[in-house]
């Protein structure tokens, strides 16, 4: 299976829910945390909390359901 990259997540919270809906959409991802202990998190600011890699052959259809989510945290009174 060939990974590409969905999006870089800024925290656990996105993570959980943005996971939540792929894991829904039956489309399979993998999860890469940036958090490093040996330097206790300082480069979460500058790259982020982690990566969303989903399957290739699923990437439009994971994209759509990141648009939704983006709209989502943009305006959470929605």
């Amino acid at each position: 299976m060939n990974w590409t990259k969905l999006t870089t997540l800024d925290n656990r919270f996105q993570a959980d829910l943005l996971t939540d809906a792929l894991d829904k959409a039956e489309i399979p991802f993998l999860i890469r945390e940036y958090k490093d202990t040996a330097y206790d998190g300082l480069f979460v600011s500058q790259k982020g909390w982690g990566t969303v890699m989903v399957s290739e052959d699923r990437l439009d259809e994971a994209r759509r359901i990141l648009e939704e989510f983006k709209g989502a945290w943009a305006d959470p009174q929605g």
